[in-house]
């Protein structure tokens, strides 16, 4: 390189040295791009981390209610709360009826600062809805739903006696006018005077904000022996002297029941609390006075006694049911009434209001295949029919048409239904004829039951089979009929297997029984009917001792624990003509199933960005 004479090896060198400047330069470089890109990388995700903390905290304290968002609010509901190296603050806002809440959680670190936001459909226990009374009606201050509960009825005119005068009973909400319990203008089919209270109605869509909600009654007199006319109408709306609206914190009123009849507190006793009147915020109660005169014994204002309630739009009116027997008037029910009918399971059975409807109960029990039975009435003047639906899907159907000749009660029974928790019960009727597919009860057997419902063969006298039995008698009928266990002129011993019951907490006895024929109670021609229960071979345990005639009905016992439990039934007829009947014998574990209490809200987050 020395023999160039240009300077050759100094350019060279020069050039080398420039590369590797560059080449430095270009590595200090890189590096400092490296290490700038990762501080921010790690403050970027320290902001993220402490965002999210403040979302979650804010959350907490809205699902424990310990914050409660204001409609229409924006509002710091946790303020510079130190977490990490760094702090986080809450920002809360709130739609007009609080159903989507948004969460701004605001994380600072030094002198950089990031927002995310979330948003939250809300969901939980049923809120009050702020209403004012106006000229008489209830006009709710935001959107709604409503229902409407007769507390009870009790009005009467004199006709050759004292009778229980019809009333019926028209809603209105806005625009919407509803006959809950049968036409307003039937004095039969909409009746509510008829001992079958108390009865509710849930309407199945909300209202508008500022839809006015009155009630109108309508009573009727006899004309004839037979027949009936409109005696006058009463509407809550415009406000008037024979309609009293009660609320939270109003003197109970002081007054008597006409006749017999019971006073104003005995209508309201469940909404009592230290003589006041104790409703929630969102709740109103109608006095209704149906006589002429404001005066004298006459005017005790509890004719037709209403509670309205009213709830968000949210709010889920569907009545809870677990395993066990329910009856049909403790579902939620559309276009049904209550109506008082004879050997009834509990004395009254829901009727169609129209030409279809349904029951519905939300299941809370646990998840398992279950043994369902559903009692109805079947009677000779149409063939109505049924469906039993789980979540809207169908689980069988049947028709009404048994029946040749007056009415009876029926059962229709499903096995191996599949129920999970938190799904829908359905039984839906529709009516034909004059049929109105009245509904009993549902009886959600769960695995596990003994029972015993007779299906053999007429003459059968004992059961070697899954539910095992044996009876002997002096002579008679004591025998399988008809599926029914019957006793005629003889005196019997039933005596059920001894029946396992160690791997239950405890278990309830129930069985059917009906008498018929011109019985006696007493002397030497006397007929009864004994049951027992002994648990583990030990003495026998009265259920139930009846002697003579008596009306159709459920004997039933809970709460029995053992290792063994034994069903023993004496019966005696002393005629033909005479007998007992025994159905359903059933030893159901007895399941405790609590609704669960309602406790806060549910955020259920529905977005999450980084503004």
């Amino acid at each position: 390189m020395m023999k160039n004479e240009k300077g050759g090896v100094l350019i060279a060198v020069v050039v080398i040295a420039c590369i590797g400047t560059i080449a430095s330069m270009v590595t200090f470089q890189a590096t400092n791009i490296s290490v700038n890109t990762s501080r921010e990388k790690r403050l970027n995700t320290s902001l993220l981390n402490i965002a999210e903390a403040g979302k979650e905290h804010a959350l907490a304290l809205l699902r424990s209610g310990e914050v409660v968002p204001e409609a229409n609010s924006s509002t710091t509901i946790v303020d510079a709360t130190a977490f990490s190296n760094g702090v986080y603050s809450v920002l809360c806002e709130a739609n007009a009826d609080v159903t989507q809440v948004s969460l701004t959680s605001t994380a600072t670190v030094g002198e950089k600062s990031k927002s995310l936001k979330v948003g939250c459909a809300v969901s939980g226990c049923e809120k009050d809805v702020e209403f004012e009374i106006d000229d008489g009606t209830v006009v709710p201050g935001e959107e709604f739903k409503a229902y409407a509960t007769v507390l009870g009825a009790a009005f009467q005119f004199n006709y050759g006696g004292y009778y229980d005068a019809p009333i019926t009973l028209r809603l209105t909400i806005g625009g919407t006018t509803v006959d809950p319990w049968g036409d307003f203008n039937d004095h039969e089919e909409g009746n509510v005077n008829d001992h079958a209270n108390p009865r509710t109605y849930y309407f199945d869509t909300s209202f508008p904000a500022n839809s006015a909600v009155s009630v109108q009654a309508k009573a009727y007199n006899k004309v004839s022996s037979s027949s009936y006319s409109e005696y006058r109408t009463v509407n809550s709306t415009p406000e008037n002297d024979y309609v009293w609206v009660l609320r939270d914190g109003d003197d109970v009123p002081d007054v008597e029941g006409f006749r017999d009849q019971g006073a104003i507190a005995d209508f309201v006793d469940d909404y009592i609390v230290d003589g006041k009147i104790s409703l929630t915020e969102n709740q109103a109660i109608y006095l209704f006075e149906m006589y002429t005169a404001l005066s004298g014994s006459t005017a005790d204002f509890q004719d037709v006694v209403v509670l309205l309630t009213l709830a968000p739009p949210g709010a889920d009116f569907t009545a809870k049911c677990g395993p066990g027997k329910t009856e049909a008037e403790a579902m939620t029910v559309n276009n049904y009434r209550l109506e008082s009918v004879a050997g009834a399971s509990s004395g009254k059975v829901l009727k169609l209001t129209g030409e279809s409807g349904a029951a519905v109960s939300e299941f809370i029990g646990s998840s398992a295949s279950y043994y369902v039975e559903i009692g109805y009435v079947d009677e000779d003047d149409g063939d109505c029919s049924f469906m039993l639906l789980v979540d809207d899907v169908e689980i069988g159907s049947w028709i009404a048409d048994e029946v040749s000749s007056g009415w009876d009660h029926k059962i229709q029974s499903f096995s191996s239904v599949l129920i999970s928790e938190g799904q829908e019960i359905k039984i839906q009727g529709m009516k034909n004829g004059s049929e109105y597919a009245r509904i009993d009860y549902i009886d959600i057997v769960p695995p596990g039951a003994w029972r015993e419902k007779f299906e053999l063969s007429d003459g059968s006298s004992s059961d070697n089979g899954a539910t095992a039995w044996s009876s002997n008698s002096s002579g008679g009928t004591a025998s399988v009929q008809g599926e029914l266990f019957k006793v005629s002129d003889t005196e019997v011993t039933w005596t059920s297997e001894s029946i396992d019951i160690s791997q239950e907490t405890s278990v309830d006895i129930s069985l059917d029984i009906t008498a018929d024929g011109d019985m006696e109670s007493s002397g030497g021609s006397m007929d009864y009917f004994k049951a027992y229960y002994s648990i583990d071979g030990g003495g026998e345990i009265p259920v139930e001792e009846k002697y003579g005639s008596f009306s159709d009905q459920s004997i039933a016992v809970t709460d029995i624990a053992g290792s063994s439990l034994q069903i023993i039934i004496r019966a005696k007829t002393t005629a033909g003509s005479e007998y007992y009947t025994i159905d359903n014998v059933y030893v159901i574990p007895e399941v405790t199933v609590e609704e669960p209490e309602c406790v806060g809200n549910e955020y259920t987050v529905t977005s999450w960005k980084e503004l």
